[in-house]
């Protein structure tokens, strides 16, 4: 489920300082000692002004200025490295919760996601969010597919609350606050054991739709089925291969098959041997449709 963890620490850090912290800690994604830090990143969230210092400077060159989303409200990744990224998440109040307008900004559909994440209450009233619990290793994360989610919590990311989510098991929607308020995030990479990022039905818990969050990667994969040499091929192959996440391995089956329609049995037989139930599942039904 997902950590609470209990911390009343009050002093207060510099973003840099929290920086030379997680890059010197040899193990930081693990569960244990992110739990064991968790009061460093309370320390931070604590600093009033480090957010505002940090935007200003970046207004100073607009060309530095520097959002990403990933199905978020607006954020502003504050540093990122291969190892770890820290994020600043705004979330802002909205008057009908269940607008489209809502849901752009992040808010009323019921999601996991496909990394671990470290999450701290800054500034405002903080957002409410309901967090539910499933069993990952029964998930495989195709749409359509139901699954089992037992409630674990209704509550708020208050000023200095920290809260560790999981990826693929933890399960939640976020509501909007009742005026602006802050969350500072220490993210991980995408976790190889990690399913897809998924919405859920929090009626029946079906899985409606995906989350994107390799939209730039989709894209290129969509490319290279319509131009491509024997160095693509080549490429595509070692990704099937060997790339560590499923959803990447499987969109370069994707385009293999696209590009090698003479070796679509092969390829298809091959995606269906992968270590990942989520390419096996999704393979052994562009099988089943071939063959009926």
């Amino acid at each position: 489920m997902t950590i609470t963890v209990d911390c009343s620490d009050q002093e207060q850090i510099e973003l840099e300082e929290y920086i030379d912290f997680c890059r010197s800690q040899a193990h930081l994604n693990d569960r244990d000692q992110v739990l064991a830090s968790a009061f460093m990143l309370r320390r931070l969230a604590n600093n009033q002004t480090f957010l505002l210092d940090f935007l200003n400077a970046r207004l100073k060159n607009v060309e530095q200025y520097n959002v990403k989303t990933d199905f978020t409200p607006p954020s502003f990744y504050l540093f990122s490295c291969n190892a770890f990224s820290v994020r600043a998440v705004l979330w802002l109040p909205c008057d009908e919760p269940d607008s489209e307008d809502a849901i752009s900004l992040g808010y009323g559909v019921t999601h996991n996601h496909h990394f671990d994440f470290l999450t701290c209450g800054c500034y405002g009233p903080g957002y409410r969010t309901i967090v539910h619990l499933c069993d990952k290793s029964r998930m495989a994360g195709l749409v359509g597919e139901s699954v089992e989610a037992a409630f674990q919590e209704d509550t708020l990311l208050t000023p200095g609350k920290l809260m560790f989510y999981r990826h693929t098991e933890d399960i939640h929607v976020q509501y909007p606050p009742e005026s602006l308020s802050v969350s500072i995030n220490l993210i991980f990479p995408s976790h190889p054991d990690a399913l897809e990022q998924c919405a859920f039905d929090p009626e029946t818990w079906v899985i409606t739709h995906h989350l994107d969050p390799m939209a730039t990667t989709t894209r290129l994969f969509q490319i290279a089925k319509l131009l491509h040499n024997n160095q693509t091929v080549e490429r595509l192959l070692a990704i099937a291969e060997r790339h560590a996440h499923p959803r990447v391995r499987s969109m370069a089956y994707f385009s293999l098959v696209s590009i090698l329609p003479q070796s679509k049995a092969e390829l298809l037989k091959q995606a269906g041997s992968d270590s990942s139930s989520f390419v096996k599942k999704l393979f052994a039904a562009a099988s089943e449709s071939e063959q009926g």
